[in-house]
């Protein structure tokens, strides 16, 4: 997404309004107030995210992140209320995976379930299931996501509803099916690491280790350099691999090294602030730009 110019403009011209004088604010305040801001906003508190990154910005003007964070949470605000009036379907749609997108990128998960329940009330699609089961799983409704996937026909199942609904069986111990599942997963084509990503979980939590170590090496060989220890730090995370971290023999996946180049829009230290960066556990979805061009661009709806 790009960050309106008079947008920017104007909330620098606040910053600059309201910046302390030289000395009365150290670097350590300006972090604790863009923590402040960053843990409210995983509240969807974004009214709140903005007045602590405003302080943030006031009390460290040279720091650039903190700028861009506050226009670009200020503009996703922007595009919630616009949301609100939008007439136009396509609009509208376009809209709601711009915000989708952050809400991802910033792991504000209720926020995207109730936009995901919207979006597929709208729209109706297995792509806006697929996204509202997603959210689901991130939110540990098992069951919902289960039961949601399995009304889709086989026939319009696609790899990702598949590996999803799998993965949401194996959390509720229905290992077997959740193997039957992963089997009918074709191996992964194209620049879909979430995708990848997914089937790596999917494949831990069924016991095939070795087929989750070369799903996740895979996914992490085609993440940009300055985005790669995010994901890992992600993933290490991630309890659906709880067992591949913890087994010894598969340390090596954890220092696998990116095999493609950085990003042509940034030299890499803003990128986590970019609703258009993909990572392997971003959210993604089927046809359109998110299928292997990056997470936060279309569905094909």
């Amino acid at each position: 997404m790009r960050i309106a110019t008079k947008l920017l403009a104007s909330l620098l011209a606040l910053i600059a309004l309201g910046t302390a004088p030289v000395g009365a604010a150290p670097d350590d305040e300006a972090a604790g107030h863009h923590r402040e801001g960053m843990e409210v906003l995983t509240r969807g508190d974004f009214d709140g995210a903005i007045q602590a990154l405003l302080r943030a910005a006031q009390a460290d003007p040279r720091n650039q992140e903190y700028r861009q964070e506050l226009a670009l949470v200020h503009r996703i605000r922007q595009i919630r209320g616009l949301m609100e009036s939008e007439k136009d379907p396509q609009a509208w749609a376009r809209h709601a995976r711009s915000v989708r997108a952050f809400y991802y990128e910033y792991e504000i998960y209720g926020e995207a379930l109730a936009l995901d329940r919207q979006r597929h009330q709208r729209i109706g699609t297995v792509a806006t299931a697929v996204s509202l089961a997603e959210s689901q799983l991130e939110l540990d409704r098992n069951a919902q996501a289960a039961e949601l996937l399995g009304k889709i026909a086989d026939e319009k199942a696609t790899p990702r509803a598949l590996t999803l609904r799998g993965i949401a069986l194996a959390r509720l111990g229905e290992l077997e099916e959740a193997r039957a599942l992963a089997r009918r997963c074709p191996a992964p084509q194209g620049k879909d690491r979430a995708l990848v990503f997914h089937m790596a979980c999917l494949r831990a939590l069924t016991d095939d280790l070795p087929g989750a170590a070369d799903l996740l090496t895979l996914c992490f060989e085609s993440i940009p350099p300055s985005q790669l220890e995010a994901a890992k730090a992600y993933a290490k995370g991630r309890r659906d691999l709880a067992a591949l971290t913890a087994s010894p023999d598969y340390a090596k996946v954890w220092l696998t090294a990116s095999k493609i180049a950085e990003s042509s829009c940034s030299g890499g230290t803003s990128c986590g602030s970019c609703p258009s960066r993909g990572s392997c556990g971003s959210a993604q979805e089927e046809g359109g730009c998110e299928e292997g061009e990056h997470a936060g661009g279309g569905d094909g709806e």
